[in-house]
């Protein structure tokens, strides 16, 4: 077994797939927003991603459900851009959830420790449930 096939070795998440763009979409709820991302976090959308993570949360809303189930890809800058969302909320008395990320993701967010920061779940009710809400 080489160092790309071995479970939890960071070499595994080295590559990105081709062809799958970043897709971003939110869904403002009560005291939250649920965040769903899909395709592939690439090098050059990582800024966006990163933006757009951050200005969701709100005062009124601090808290972020982040739904992974879609998502292909996602490396550090990706990490990054989940931290920053994180710190955000925190500031703002808020807290992150993150949604089924597949096997890759989150092996990733495993290796680098990450799922000791963001409670991770299942499905998006366990995390609304989580956060004290409901499914609208």
């Amino acid at each position: 077994m080489d160092a790309q096939e071995e479970p939890g070795n960071a070499a595994a998440f080295s590559a990105a797939p081709v062809g799958q763009p970043l897709r971003i979409s939110v869904n403002s709820q009560a005291r939250l927003r649920v965040i769903t991302l899909a395709g592939a976090v690439q090098l050059d959308q990582a800024a966006e991603l990163r933006n757009r993570l951050v200005a969701a949360v709100e005062p009124h809303a601090p808290d972020l459900i982040i739904d992974l189930s879609e998502l292909a890809f996602m490396g550090s800058t990706g990490l990054s851009a989940l931290l920053a969302a994180r710190s955000e909320a925190l500031r703002h008395g808020g807290r992150v959830h993150l949604v089924a990320p597949r096997p890759a993701i989150a092996g990733l967010l495993r290796v680098v420790r990450l799922d000791r920061l963001f409670p991770i779940h299942d499905r998006l009710t366990d995390a609304l449930k989580a956060l004290g809400q409901t499914a609208e």
